[in-house]
């Protein structure tokens, strides 16, 4: 089924992920909102992906395209070309969403304005494996729901906590197996706890976007365009786009009642890291500046917020004095010191 005349398109890309999208479409069975789309772009699946949207398909208001794989960025593009609200979220197809999602970025986007919303974010373990990083409190609250799972563990074996099935039938058993997502812990909430929900005061205000769950007005981002193809493989594709938006003049606040929970999921996070520093330096040469600079030092830990805030303050109001060579020496660095964090 299909709105005739969304307001809202939400654009996700997907690939070979079915199990993790079958989960997402439940929890978007639950959507509260009418009057939006679900534009699904299949990047090349070569799964059981077309029968999990097509068993979603009578329920929920789903557009599905597919396209040869092409990768996030074109994938995403396709997607836009094909949605017609007036404002567009972008979110993953391993994301569960919070059922007040689309309409709390309705509320936030639905008057004409240049804002980039983004959405909070948790981790959801599906999946629990043997020495998962996770707090003694929260694995006996997932054994307490799910008294196998011990034993599971116990003999060394992954198990999984919860099917869409489950999702579909009750949207708050998601509830014991959701902890603090790393990233949004590290960094978002460290600017939040700086600047408020409005970051737009952060130098580094479009570092803080990713498009899992991001929201922007269709009029905002046609004045800057859509996704750059030159960025492959995996990351910085949705940092390099929030960029743009905010050099173009858009203000970056967060929306805290559309939430996504992350589906935790084994990956290579050495040949991710790996393609994300090379797309970083991509956009290092397409951005050229300490800005970007400095954003590498931020990453890499080598300074924190903090620290990027008083060097930018102290650049605006001395550009000769010692944070402003730091900054420029940063700029110059060794080749060798950007791929150490890959």
């Amino acid at each position: 089924m299909s709105d005739p005349a969304p307001s809202v398109s939400v654009v996700m890309p997907t690939f070979n992920k079915a199990s993790f999208l079958e989960r997402t479409l439940a929890s978007w069975t639950h959507q509260a909102a009418t009057g939006y789309e679900l534009v699904i772009v299949d990047d090349g699946s070569t799964d059981d992906t077309p029968a999990v949207i097509a068993r979603y398909a009578a329920r929920l208001p789903i557009h599905h395209a597919r396209i040869a794989n092409s990768g996030r960025g074109p994938a995403r593009n396709h997607g836009l070309e094909h949605a017609r609200g007036e404002i567009i979220v972008f979110s993953d197809d391993d994301m569960l969403i919070s059922p007040g999602y689309v309409e709390s970025y309705r509320r936030v986007l639905g008057a004409p304005g240049n804002v980039v919303a983004l959405g909070w974010q948790q981790r959801l373990v599906v999946e629990l494996r043997p020495h998962e990083p996770i707090a003694a409190t929260a694995l006996h609250r997932m054994f307490e729901a799910r008294p196998a799972l011990r034993q599971a563990i116990a003999q060394g074996q992954a198990a999984a906590t919860i099917t869409a099935a489950e999702v579909e039938r009750e949207p708050g058993v998601i509830e014991p197996f959701i902890v603090d997502d790393p990233w949004f812990v590290k960094r978002a909430l460290v600017a939040i706890a700086m600047f408020g929900d409005d970051i737009s005061r952060c130098t580094l205000a479009w570092a803080f976007g990713t498009t899992g769950n991001m929201a922007v007005r269709r009029d905002t981002l046609a004045g800057v365009g859509g996704f750059d193809p030159r960025f492959v493989g995996w990351g910085i594709e949705d940092t390099e786009l929030h960029y743009r938006l905010a050099k173009a003049g858009a203000t970056t606040r967060y929306n805290r009642d559309a939430v996504s929970y992350h589906q935790n999921h084994p990956r290579d996070e050495v040949a991710l890291m790996r393609s994300w520093w090379r797309n970083l330096r991509t956009m290092t040469a397409k951005h050229p500046g300490v800005e970007l600079a400095v954003y590498m030092r931020l990453i890499s830990d080598a300074l924190t917020l903090e620290e990027t805030e008083q060097m930018f303050a102290e650049l605006r109001a001395h550009p000769e004095a010692p944070a402003a060579r730091a900054a420029e020496h940063a700029l110059h660095g060794q080749p060798g010191e950007l791929s150490a964090g890959a």
